[in-house]
């Protein structure tokens, strides 16, 4: 898968193939990546991969800046790890539990 995935970069590097193209020419099928990272690359291209990492960039370093919040930074970082073999930033409800913590980390920073 990637391989496959990264092979196919050469056409779409700055935006990617799109975050609904499928491998089949009928449209029934979908390709993930199994890692956040190509899967970032594969459907957003280098453009989507650059505002990953800086969104990363941000959220550890927010949780760096006021390191009391351990339990929350081990959970953030555990799942930028679990990223490596799933694609966690593209599920709904990971994202929805993110955002949330993220803001109540934010919240905790700025008191």
């Amino acid at each position: 898968i990637y391989e496959k995935m990264l092979g196919e970069l050469k056409d779409n590097f700055w935006f990617g193939k799109g975050i609904f193209n499928s491998p089949n020419e009928d449209g029934t099928d979908y390709l993930w990546g199994h890692n956040v990272y190509i899967h970032t690359i594969y459907t957003l291209g280098f453009f989507g991969f650059l505002t990953l990492i800086i969104h990363l960039f941000q959220k550890y370093y927010l949780l760096l800046k006021k390191p009391s919040t351990g339990k929350v930074f081990t959970a953030l970082f555990s799942s930028g790890l679990y990223g490596l073999v799933d694609v966690s930033y593209f599920y709904l409800n990971f994202m929805m539990v993110m955002i949330a913590v993220l803001a109540l980390v934010q919240y905790e920073i700025e008191e």
